[in-house]
């Protein structure tokens, strides 16, 4: 059970080239509090529930599936590059756009 979460929250450094980080902190128990707590910047929000996506919400788990909820076309190649070379780019194309 979540007894309490810190909502994410940007962390910061003194290197040259920072990183964009953004951190939680979630406290887990095996009982249950009665009044549990989200932290979200200055505000403290008491909740009875705090969801896997750290909201005062029902926990609800998605279960995964072989097939789709609907009648679709099936995905035949992805993300395979069938355009004629066009997208696939020289090493002197790549030093270009960088």
């Amino acid at each position: 059970m979540i007894d309490f979460a810190y909502r994410s929250f940007v962390w910061t450094n003194e290197a040259k080239r920072k990183a964009a980080v953004h951190c939680v902190i979630i406290g887990f128990s095996k009982g249950t509090l009665k009044k549990k707590k989200i932290f979200d910047g200055d505000e403290v929000i008491l909740t009875q529930n705090i969801n896997p996506y750290l909201v005062d919400a029902p926990t609800v788990f998605i279960e995964s599936r072989k097939n789709p909820l609907v009648n679709v076309a099936k995905i035949n190649y992805g993300s395979m590059p069938i355009d004629n070379g066009f997208l696939i780019l020289s090493n002197d194309e790549k030093t270009v756009c960088r």
